[in-house]
């Protein structure tokens, strides 16, 4: 572009185009300024769309840059998560088991009560509800827990 210029700039100064330039070299110095004015801005469009380009495709890639980023830390994300819900959904598995032996003692413990009153039994079954009642309060607290 620059050496363009130059040269339009040296045709313009050489006197081709002067009133004692044969007509000749007149027209064909006007017409090689007008090319070279052609050329100059064909240049500059050249340019400027390799700029825009260059520059577009450095956008693109830091798009393309962040989004692997971000899924990465997405997938990272995501195994954090799933790893919480494993670690919840195993403390919930084994407060459930929990609450179901408590469960289970306090059935045992009310067993002597379901029997039939044959025989006269009176501190069996007051420690019966005594146990009862104990075990009772002792599955509510794992499951307060």
């Amino acid at each position: 572009l620059q050496q363009l210029t130059e040269a339009q700039q040296e045709l313009a100064t050489e006197g081709f185009h002067d009133a004692e330039a044969p007509p000749e070299v007149a027209q064909a110095a006007k017409e090689l300024i007008g090319r070279m004015r052609t050329l100059q801005t064909q240049v500059q469009k050249a340019q400027s769309d390799l700029s825009n380009a260059i520059s577009e495709k450095q956008r693109r890639q830091e798009a393309e840059r962040r989004q692997i980023e971000l899924e990465a830390q997405k997938s990272e994300m995501q195994a954090k998560l799933e790893a919480q819900r494993e670690e919840v959904l195993q403390g919930c598995e084994d407060k459930i088991n929990q609450v179901e032996d408590e469960i289970e003692r306090v059935a045992i413990a009310a067993a002597p009560l379901d029997v039939e009153d044959d025989f006269d039994a009176e501190e069996v079954m007051e420690r019966a509800i005594a146990d009862t009642e104990e075990r009772r309060n002792m599955a509510l607290n794992v499951i307060a827990e």
